[in-house]
């Protein structure tokens, strides 16, 4: 991004943040997806690698590996049926391993906290991923731990770090009913266990760097319509993250230059929505990352005809402050905002036809280094938009659309 383009963005940052103070005691924000770490990205991936952030290199792999997801960098499954790997193998590292990731995971909710309270945000999902820094259950009761810190800020979406797993390692002609009441059993538990919802599940993912990965499931696998059949029993949505493909194509050069492990040619995606949407029109699914496009085809016509079609599709949004793939904002295709920052109008025509049915959702790793985390930061940039909307826009793309369609009380 040019120097005088971050500056206008900086602007238009300041100017919405001062918009959503004034709206601040009558909506509260909600972010309907944001992440804990408890090293930081910047430390396990970038900036010089692990050593460049002042970690010993086996410190970065021991927490969380080189990205927020395992590497799948093993045998590729059948069609739908994702990549499938060995369980990755964690270095034991130190005897106070798990209070290391306990603190970092405790600093990090209160960092947050903090980044919220700076952005007049009063409540964040934190979603879970599979991560290499502990099994299942440790992600699951260390995050657990650190949200409940914040009770009255912090609400978890879980099932991502042992349902994606269940889905993506299991070809849909392989599925048992076996298998079926195994997963069913699982994701009863997740909601049993205090879950808002199930986040963040995972259809199709790119690899965006060296050490990142990439995995693939169908929306249309047999176990992600058994969830939606126990989402909409138990009233509580599923974050989805997907790229959107509508149509299959080759990979984008840049995607082949950054990362060997996807695929020479993109398998269309939106197709399989759609049949998981119509599946149980009673679970509410919600399309995050919406903004973050790295295929061309997320645009906002796509999003119109979708919203259109199917009454239980939510989008929320991101906005990117240097995109991950690529240098500079102007790289990046149907991107929320303009080189000023500003909502471009077709992304605005979608907000003003359904607005209804948009969040926001930043997507930032806030760890206990976040004051000089530098990759990754989406929080700022996508909570700008607001500022930007009539006030009863704002305060349901802010706030309004998320407590209703999470049951936040």
């Amino acid at each position: 991004m040019g120097r005088n383009a971050a500056r206008v963005l900086l602007a238009v940052g300041i100017l919405a943040m001062a918009g959503r103070s004034a709206m601040a005691e009558e909506t509260s924000y909600v972010d309907t997806h944001m992440h804990l770490h408890p090293v930081g990205l910047d430390a396990v991936m970038g900036q010089g690698g692990a050593r460049g952030a002042g970690m010993r290199a086996s410190d970065g792999d021991r927490y969380m590996g080189r990205g927020h997801l395992p590497g799948r960098r093993g045998l590729r499954g059948p069609r739908g049926g994702g990549t499938v790997q060995a369980p990755a193998k964690r270095s034991d590292g130190p005897s106070n391993a798990s209070g290391d990731i306990a603190s970092g995971l405790a600093q990090a909710a209160d960092n947050l906290v903090a980044k919220m309270d700076r952005e007049g945000v009063a409540r964040a999902l934190i979603v879970l991923v599979p991560s290499r820094w502990g099994t299942s259950e440790e992600v699951e009761r260390y995050t657990r731990s650190a949200v409940a810190r914040h009770p009255d800020r912090l609400q978890l979406m879980a099932g991502g770090e042992v349902l994606n797993a269940m889905i993506q390692e299991t070809s849909p002609k392989a599925v048992t009913e076996a298998m079926v009441r195994s997963f069913e059993d699982r994701a009863e538990a997740v909601i049993a266990g205090g879950a808002t919802g199930f986040g963040e599940m995972i259809s199709y993912h790119l690899c965006m760097t060296k050490g990142h990965n990439f995995q693939s499931a169908a929306a249309d696998h047999p176990l992600f319509l058994r969830l939606a059949e126990v989402a909409a029993r138990r009233n509580v949505p599923i974050d989805l993250h997907m790229e959107a493909i509508e149509t299959a194509m080759p990979l984008p050069e840049r995607l082949g230059r950054s990362c060997d492990d996807n695929p020479s040619s993109l398998e269309a995606t939106v197709p399989a929505l759609e049949r998981l949407l119509a599946h149980e029109r009673r679970a509410r699914i919600v399309w995050q990352h919406i903004g973050w496009d790295n295929t061309g085809q997320m645009t906002p016509a796509l999003m119109q005809r979708l919203l259109k079609a199917h009454p239980n599709l939510y989008l929320s949004f991101r906005v990117v402050e240097i995109p991950e793939h690529a240098r500079g904002a102007l790289s990046m295709p149907n991107r929320i905002v303009d080189e000023q920052g500003r909502i471009t109008a077709a992304w605005r025509a979608v907000i003003d036809s359904f607005p209804d049915r948009v969040m926001i959702g930043a997507d930032e790793f806030v760890s206990p280094s976040d004051a000089t985390a530098r990759l990754a930061r989406s929080f700022d940039a996508t909570w700008s938009i607001l500022g930007q909307l009539p006030s009863d826009a704002a305060r349901q793309v802010g706030g309004e659309n998320a407590a209703r369609v999470y049951r936040l009380k």
